[in-house]
């Protein structure tokens, strides 16, 4: 896995992308929880980008506590979007950085 952080910037792009993608989502679930009171479980909605920002580093990094999950379909399927983004993305840099394609 050395070589592949010693290629060019890939091991920089990879990260940013990541970041990118967490800050995205982060905004998505911000907003959506902001319209949405009662569509997640958690504590209160008096910070709805915080608590978007903690759902989406959560998911991204698929650490799952469970302290913070949708409760409606809009929510599960946007949770399956990021995962899904995140791990094809992640599969792609992967099979890149051992030269496999």
């Amino acid at each position: 896995m050395s070589s592949f952080l010693c290629k060019g910037n890939r091991g920089a792009k990879v990260v940013g992308i990541n970041l990118a993608v967490l800050i995205v989502f982060g905004i998505v679930y911000g907003v959506y929880l902001n319209f949405s009171d009662d569509h997640w479980s958690h504590s209160g909605n008096d910070k709805p980008f915080l608590n978007g920002f903690y759902a989406s580093s959560i998911i991204h990094t698929s650490v799952g506590f469970g302290d913070f999950y949708p409760k409606h379909f809009i929510g599960k399927i946007l949770i399956i979007i990021h995962a899904l983004f995140v791990f094809l993305f992640n599969l792609y840099a992967g099979l890149l950085a051992c030269d496999l394609i």
